[in-house]
């Protein structure tokens, strides 16, 4: 079936519904709900981690740079993004509400559309609700001018924010093609898919607010690789192999709350892959950060405010995670211990297909929550929700910190990263986080 585009969409109902009688019910967009709906698409079309997060953040951005003008209480990201383009305030009067979602949804629209493996049907349904969200609005009785020139100014911020994404090195991200070198203590697809390596030129895509890809390259592997079985690099493997030996049921569940990975393979159909439906880690943390603004009564504009940030660090998280990634190029605790300690072992979770070093839990969920921490408190008690989708329970933590602490280890847990890779993933997470918090300081 051909599927028309949000803006067009929007175009119709002007014409369709341009008699509605006037009034001014009060429309109150839900944050969560549509990076809920967000997030269904993302892992139905199987982004991986990095490109899901930078979709959560130009998304989430683009609502924010409308919702702030009502409020005029939180400055626009422009003061502390660099090339950050100039948002034009509404000629005609508006609904900021309404404006941050056409904004949103045209915006998300366009960044998932524009893959080159989209599930036509599967995107309806994200379209599907953004077009309910107007249609409720019409059939309530919504001031049809307010509703005309909202659509129009969403609309024309989101064209903005669309040319700007356009500027990132998104599109030229593929070359130079990586090829996986036979050397010694390398990085090498990892069974059972053995799938080619993730995003290798990630830390060329332009960042928000990190001044470059390897700003906080601090954190280097600092062991030598080494198979001798007195070795720390040994002994570091080991010790992963001896964790997944000697797991418990409450270390397998902290493993598979946290794993995250949605390229994994789970069958084929002839030639075609068929792939697992799980939330990128940077949409865990997305989720969180909805849940706590709601489980914190945070207003409207505050909670924008709040998941752009998150969004955005996220996505300078991953650039400078995979920027230490691929420059270290380690070998994966999965290949080194087939190789030298045991050819039969298997870790709980399927290795990621990319480097080791440092472990991208440990960056993102550090950095994520340094900042939910800075806006919103330390020690602030939250229940995350989030796996229950995945048929998990939900669970509650004493803090973000605590949480990102949780997500880091699940790694060593689950039998796919050294110990040092998650520790020292957590430090650059936490320096890159720090750098955020002080810049979007001066905002509010």
């Amino acid at each position: 079936m051909m599927r028309c585009s949000v803006i067009g969409f929007f175009g119709g109902l002007l014409l369709l519904f341009g008699c509605s009688e006037k009034s001014n019910p009060n429309y109150t967009p839900n944050i969560k709900e549509w990076n809920d709906v967000l997030t269904k698409v993302i892992m139905e079309d199987v982004f991986t981690p990095p490109v899901s997060a930078r979709i959560y953040a130009y998304s989430n951005l683009a609502a924010f740079e409308i919702l702030r003008q009502e409020q005029d209480s939180i400055g626009s990201f422009a003061k502390v993004i660099k090339g950050f383009p100039s948002i034009v305030s509404p000629s005609d009067p508006i609904d900021f509400k309404i404006s941050s979602l056409v904004a949103y949804c045209t915006v998300s629209e366009f960044l998932v559309l524009d893959k080159a493996r989209m599930n036509i049907s599967e995107h309806h349904k994200m379209t599907d609700y953004f077009e309910g969200e107007v249609e409720k609005l019409i059939e309530e009785g919504f001031d049809q001018d307010i509703i005309n020139s909202s659509i129009n100014y969403g609309q024309e911020v989101a064209k903005e924010i669309i040319k700007w994404t356009k500027s990132d090195h998104y599109k030229q991200r593929s070359y130079p093609i990586f090829k996986v070198v036979d050397t010694l203590g390398g990085w090498k697809p990892t069974p059972p898919s053995f799938l080619p390596a993730v995003e290798p030129n990630w830390n060329t895509v332009r960042t928000f607010f990190i001044d470059s890809a390897d700003q906080f390259n601090i954190s280097k592997y600092n062991t030598p690789f080494d198979i001798d079985p007195n070795s720390t690099f040994y002994k570091e493997a080991y010790a992963v192999y001896n964790s997944v030996k000697q797991v418990d049921s409450n270390r397998v569940a902290i493993a598979k709350y946290w794993d995250c990975n949605p390229n994994v393979v789970i069958g084929y159909s002839g030639n075609i892959k068929l792939w697992s439906q799980k939330i990128s880690p940077g949409g865990h943390w997305i989720s969180i950060a909805s849940q706590a603004c709601e489980q914190y009564n945070l207003s409207l504009t505050a909670t924008s405010f709040i998941v752009s940030s998150v969004a955005m660090s996220l996505h300078d998280a991953f650039v400078s995670c995979w920027d230490m990634k691929y420059k270290t190029n380690l070998i994966r605790p999965e290949t080194y211990i087939r190789q030298y300690i045991d050819p039969e072992w298997v870790p709980i979770l399927e290795t990621p297909a990319f480097p080791e070093h440092t472990s991208g839990h440990s960056v993102v969920s550090t950095a994520a929550a340094t900042i939910l921490t800075s806006l919103i408190g330390d020690n602030m008690e939250f229940t995350d929700a989030t796996e229950e989708f995945f048929g998990m329970p939900s669970k509650t933590f004493p803090s973000f910190y605590a949480a990102s602490e949780e997500a880091a280890i699940s790694r060593f847990y689950g039998g796919i990263h050294y110990l040092p890779a998650a520790e020292k993933g957590k430090s650059q997470g936490k320096e890159l986080g720090n750098y955020v918090t002080k810049k979007i300081s001066l905002l509010y």
